[in-house]
């Protein structure tokens, strides 16, 4: 492979995710934005799903063909993007004021990716603050880039996520088999149409032949192998049903192994 590559992936999985690129360029490429980049907007219900490893691989992928890709952190709770990216994790030394009328590249982090860059603002404020900061220079950072794909905190367990909807050009609603619980990600889903109507794309992770009780209502699918990435949010836990996916329209990527995560 030449250009960026995905670090040591296995040749299966470094494609679910080049996979994945094709169907986001697909999609992007049906809603053009002339004169901008498009906005990736990669979600889950629950902590530990896989978000930020599916970002990070995302935009790896997306920088091998040649394109100037920004990566964007708003778990600002638990930011693991800049780390999985080899990004600079010196404050920038701005304001969330400041941020408003500075050149959107000096707000940009360099990466260990060539075509890769960060956007992680500063802690200067509370989460939905930084979120709505975030938003607000969108409209400058997709004039600076070629694709743009936002992390996101959880949307079961948090708020400043939705403050990033409205700028999104295609959601992504990343599900972990065994471990996303099916009444949030019914409530995620049924928020995201509510707020959005961009296409959504569903990336499964989990179990090759995983069934439960939710296939017998339409949700489950076969899939992969099991994926084991996950992080603690510190929400504490509760007794929860989960479920393989649930039904979206659109396309479904399957992501089968934990090794998805860079090295």
């Amino acid at each position: 492979v030449t250009g960026v590559q995905t670090c040591a992936l296995p040749i299966s999985l470094a494609d679910s995710y080049r996979t994945l690129r094709n169907v986001a360029s697909f999609v992007h490429g049906s809603n053009p934005t002339p004169g901008r980049a498009p906005v990736t907007l990669v979600v889950s219900a629950g902590p530990g799903e896989g978000k930020t490893t599916v970002v990070a691989n995302l935009v790896a992928t997306m920088a091998e063909t040649g394109q100037r890709v920004v990566a964007v952190n708003t778990d600002f709770r638990k930011p693991q993007l800049g780390r999985r990216l080899g990004g600079s994790t010196q404050p920038l030394g701005f304001s969330l004021d400041e941020v408003q009328t500075v050149e959107v590249t000096s707000l940009l982090r360099p990466t260990g990716f060539r075509g890769v860059a960060l956007l992680d603002l500063d802690r200067t404020g509370t989460p939905d603050e930084l979120a709505r900061a975030t938003a607000s220079v969108m409209p400058r950072l997709t004039i600076e880039a070629d694709n743009v794909v936002i992390d996101t905190s959880p949307m079961a367990v948090t708020s400043e996520v939705l403050e990033l909807v409205p700028v999104a050009d295609l959601i992504v609603v990343v599900v972990r088999l065994d471990r996303t619980d099916v009444a949030d990600l019914e409530r995620t889903l049924g928020t995201l149409r509510e707020l959005s109507s961009v296409p959504m794309v569903l990336v499964v992770v989990g179990e090759r032949y995983a069934f439960n009780y939710y296939r017998r209502r339409g949700y489950g699918y076969r899939y992969g192998r099991r994926y084991g990435y996950g992080y603690g949010y510190g929400y504490g836990s509760r007794s929860r049903r989960t479920a393989a996916t649930a039904k979206v329209t659109g396309p479904q990527v399957v992501l089968d192994d934990q090794r998805a995560e860079l090295e």
